[in-house]
């Protein structure tokens, strides 16, 4: 999923993305929902593309609901504090923005 970006009706901006997550090769993946709020909702959806290599920081936190057919549904999600780029295997060129605070 590429990273879609949305606003709340109070204006805030709020972006969701999907990671996959592997300790080695022959591990299966697991896949995580990202949510991203504020600015860096924004400078996540300027700068990430699907494929591209994130270092994410954050909590987790789980959602349940009831579906239509009545069963129990939950799922986890990581609510991030801090995004970047891995440099791993890339490197990365940043850029102050507007609201940057020292």
């Amino acid at each position: 999923m590429p990273t879609q970006l949305r606003h709340t009706e109070g204006g805030i901006a709020r972006a969701l993305f999907r990671v996959a997550v592997s300790g080695r090769k022959e591990q299966e993946a697991s896949f995580f929902t990202v949510i991203v709020w504020r600015d860096q909702a924004e400078h996540a959806a300027e700068s990430l593309s699907k494929g591209s290599r994130v270092v994410v920081v954050g909590r987790l936190q789980q959602q349940s609901w009831s579906a239509e057919d009545g069963s129990a549904r939950s799922t986890v999600q990581v609510v991030a504090d801090e995004l970047g780029p891995s440099l791993r295997w890339a490197t990365a060129t940043t850029r102050a923005t507007r609201n940057s605070s020292g």
